[in-house]
């Protein structure tokens, strides 16, 4: 990918680097297929998922830009797709957006040319449904759009497309006045689960751009969405999943209802584990406010969520043999990473007993920060070098030299402490 060569190029996306009189950098693909006026929508929304699935795998690599290239690339053949079903205003707004060069058409397949301001794609498009199979998946490049955007340390660009991502479901956000049915659907918990992953996400990028009232506001409408949705229906066994549309219909008595439970089982970790990163989020805030009372509610209720998250996966002890999830989020908050808890829940504990130590409470803190150590020498040993890979699910990418960093501020706090309590003790045995 980025290298010059006879295949076929779908696009040119946006050098980013500014050099050179050129604004666009030639993205090759695999495909042979050529985009024209007459591709078939069937063509192109396979085109779309395989390059989705190439982003995400560049992704996972830390191949940040090449993910980005695939993404929006993906995007524009899903709004093209969009454009072809709808046939209304949308059409022509894409046709605005997308350049089609007949002459690069001949010579190299398909070429898309992407405006300098590229953002403002995704403001023009709407969407006419965020439940079936293309607006979940046009969702879900919005939201890898912007956390890719994220990682390149991007947040303005990152802030524009998850705001738009997110302004595209909160109409499909039940509030407390709204009835659920007895059988309300796992697509509509789902989606309630997608909402609150956004506003978390939303609340980090604010956080890393240094608005801190705007990130608190953030987590704490993730919290309310999560704790809201944990009185779904779904959540008493009272629903299941049909399909990846979320519809439901009572139990069959004939039917592995087990399986069902797995896959409760699988959301309510998925909420816990949201509702502790927000809980996280937000201690950091109020610990660097110095408002520590709040800070130690926030990480106190974080450890206790993980703590159950683990009770839970603790008697799943057959979930590796679930099929595949009966249903698709848009925010990729099933794939849980074991990396990202034991990142929350070290760094919950080392903060912890920070401000442990500052209000005398020199045992606690330490029991903090021995567990903060133990916690990611035993990650690391169990599961070795993981600093090459990255999960979309993740809030921060993990950074071995990171922790190594934390452990070693730890230590050094373990070592004061440990000389503050003897020589404490020879005061006493000299009276002083």
């Amino acid at each position: 990918k980025g290298a010059e060569s006879d295949s076929p190029v779908l696009f040119s996306s946006p050098d980013k680097s500014g050099e050179g009189s050129s604004q666009f950098s030639k993205v090759k693909l695999t495909s042979n297929f050529n985009v024209s006026a007459e591709a078939q929508p069937l063509e192109l929304a396979a085109l779309a998922k395989d390059l989705l699935s190439a982003g995400r795998l560049e992704f996972r690599s830390r191949s940040y830009k090449a993910a980005l290239s695939y993404f929006w690339e993906s995007f524009l053949l899903s709004a093209l797709l969009i454009s072809q079903s709808s046939k209304d205003v949308v059409k022509g707004k894409i046709r605005d957006i997308l350049i089609f060069n007949e002459g690069l058409l001949k010579l190299e397949g398909a070429l898309f040319q992407v405006p300098d301001d590229v953002l403002s794609v995704i403001e023009l498009i709407d969407i006419p449904s965020t439940t079936d199979g293309a607006g979940i998946e046009f969702l879900q490049l919005l939201f890898l759009i912007g956390t890719t955007y994220q990682r390149t340390q991007n947040y303005e660009k990152a802030k524009s497309v998850l705001l738009r991502a997110k302004a595209l479901l909160e109409p499909e956000r039940l509030s407390a006045e709204k009835d659920r049915s007895a059988n309300g659907s796992v697509g509509e918990a789902v989606i309630q689960l997608d909402i609150a992953y956004l506003y978390l996400r939303v609340g980090f990028v604010y956080s890393e751009l240094g608005n801190f009232e705007l990130a608190a506001r953030s987590y704490k409408e993730a919290i309310q969405v999560f704790n809201a949705t944990t009185t779904h229906p779904v959540f008493s066994g009272e629903s299941k999943a049909k399909g990846n549309t979320g519809l439901v219909e009572p139990f069959n008595a004939n039917e592995n209802r087990s399986l069902h439970e797995l896959h409760r089982k699988e959301l309510e970790i998925a909420l816990k584990n949201g509702i502790s990163s927000a809980l996280h989020r937000l201690g950091q805030i109020y610990a660097l406010q110095g408002k520590s009372d709040k800070a130690m509610k926030s990480l106190e209720d974080t450890a206790r969520i993980l703590n159950e998250i683990h009770d839970v996966r603790a008697k799943l002890s057959n979930w590796k043999t679930a099929p595949p999830f009966p249903f698709a989020s848009r925010c990729f908050w099933e794939e849980v990473s074991a990396i990202s808890t034991s990142m929350i829940l070290s760094d919950a504990n080392e903060r912890s007993g920070r401000i442990n130590i500052d209000d005398g409470s020199d045992s606690f803190s330490l029991q903090c920060f021995e567990r903060a150590i133990g916690m990611r020498e035993f990650i690391m040993t169990s599961v070795g070098s993981i600093s090459t890979i990255d999960a979309v699910c993740s809030l921060q990418c993990f950074e071995e030299s990171k922790w190594d960093m934390s452990n070693m501020d730890c230590y050094s706090a373990m070592l004061m402490l440990i000389e503050k309590r003897e020589g404490k003790k020879d005061k006493k045995l000299t009276g002083g």
